[in-house]
């Protein structure tokens, strides 16, 4: 019986057959393996913020006995804090206790900050 024959009557016997199919079958794992971590690491980027809330400590503050500070006086604050950097956008809390976030641009560098309300002290990075 000659190789076109089997590859008609019995093709699982034939070895070039046997090789294609674990050629395919490896390259459909990977590529299966390779859109999954794509889409979980797209998801992760496209939600890192709440994903970040979700799971980080948010610093809590409790109310002082002075006046909360203007959005005012927070940017100069902030611009004191981070000497060069300009406030691109202030984004305060509906809870008043809560720390506001500012973002500073200097050039194409930017960064994102929390301060405190009544005091004006840069509170660390909000993520």
């Amino acid at each position: 019986m000659t190789l076109a024959e089997r590859w008609l009557r019995q093709p699982q016997s034939v070895g070039l057959r046997k090789a294609l199919f674990q050629v395919h079958l490896w390259t459909g794992l990977i590529l299966a393996l390779y859109v999954l971590v794509m889409s979980l690491t797209g998801t992760v980027l496209i939600y890192r913020r709440e994903l970040a809330k979700a799971f980080s400590y948010q610093p809590h503050i409790v109310a002082h006995p002075g006046p909360r500070l203007t959005a005012d006086e927070l940017k100069q604050a902030a611009e004191r804090a981070h000497p060069g950097y300009q406030v691109n956008r202030v984004f305060e809390s509906r809870n008043p206790n809560q720390p506001v976030e500012i973002w500073l641009d200097r050039g194409s560098k930017k960064i994102q900050r929390l301060f405190n309300p009544f005091t004006g002290a840069d509170l660390g990075d909000p993520l």
